[in-house]
């Protein structure tokens, strides 16, 4: 799916435009490509081992954005579940925020930035 034409950018471009709504600036465009290597090792991670010689996938929003959060171990199973909670977290602390808004769509500028209590003790 990846390789589809478009596909990247129709993935990254609603966040994009999120992300720039909030800091009150214009996205001029949306481009993405897809790069393919293979891999010289198994690598273990969440969904299973993707093995040796086999093909890994990195998109790329452009030149103008990178991005890189590294939660808990940066490779095997270990990585993909620091990002799964990672993901969580931000859901599980707008929940009374959500409970508390009016009726009708909210979107994350909506909510307040949220800190989970007592996440690294």
């Amino acid at each position: 799916m990846l390789a589809t034409p478009g596909f990247v950018e129709m993935a990254w471009k609603a966040p994009i435009y999120l992300i720039a709504a909030g800091l009150g600036v214009e996205v001029e465009r949306v481009n993405g490509t897809l790069d393919r290597e293979l891999t010289d090792r198994d690598i273990e991670v969440a969904f299973g081992t993707v093995k040796a010689g086999t093909c890994r996938g990195r998109a790329h929003p452009g030149p103008d954005i990178h991005c890189a959060m590294t939660l808990g171990a940066a490779e095997g199973h270990g990585a993909g579940h620091a990002a799964m909670v990672a993901t969580a977290m931000r859901v599980v602390n707008a929940i009374p925020y959500v409970v508390d808004a009016a009726p009708g769509l909210l979107s994350s500028l909506d909510i307040p930035t949220t800190l989970p209590r007592h996440a690294f003790d």
